[in-house]
């Protein structure tokens, strides 16, 4: 009979942080993905039961417990894609990097292109037009960014990346989404 045990490695993703939990890493291909989980991800419910005061160790047992194979989740995504125009003045995005693979927003000027896109400090960067950045430099970022000079700018990040343990939820905490998934083959 399939059993929860190798929850959420078994399930092809993995989890960090906590209160709430965040998925870690999701597997190229494997169900969680195919599920639509993203890296970043904050798992709202495991079950039914409101699980964002959770720590890692905690929600691991949770849901190895769990009846359910594997336990339905709700998780509020913080991924975020940004475009940002560039700057009529020609200067740069206003914006600085901190961390090799992964890389994070350090500062945003005020009101620049990037700030009134969204981009803040502190979120983590995944994408700079179409291409994976997770496990890029800042330097390769900043040649990439330094190529697409004079061109309107895609990102995607992860909101809050760098705080990710200790978001707090205030207010609308954004589109919950259900997501299902089958254990990996």
């Amino acid at each position: 009979a399939a059993t929860n045990a190798g929850w959420p490695e078994a399930f092809g993703f993995s989890v960090v942080g906590g209160r709430p939990v965040t998925i870690g890493a999701v597997e190229e291909g494997g169900s969680a993905q195919q599920a639509g989980l993203q890296t970043g991800d904050m798992i709202a419910e495991l079950d039914g039961e409101n699980v964002q005061e959770y720590g890692v160790s905690e929600l691991i047992e949770r849901a190895r417990e769990a009846s359910k194979v594997p336990p339905s989740m709700v998780v509020v995504s913080r991924v975020r894609s940004v475009e940002i125009s560039p700057s009529r003045e020609g200067g740069g995005l206003g914006i600085t990097f901190r961390g090799d693979a992964p890389v994070f927003i350090r500062t945003v000027d005020f009101q620049s292109s990037a700030w009134n896109a969204g981009v803040r400090s502190g979120d983590l960067l995944l994408e700079v037009n179409g291409r994976e950045v997770r496990h890029s430099t800042k330097q390769e970022v900043h040649e990439l960014l330094r190529a697409a000079r004079g061109v309107p700018l895609r990102l995607v990040v992860v909101v809050g990346g760098a705080q990710a343990t200790s978001i707090q939820y205030s207010g609308n905490p954004g589109k919950r989404i259900e997501k299902k998934f089958q254990r990996s083959k």
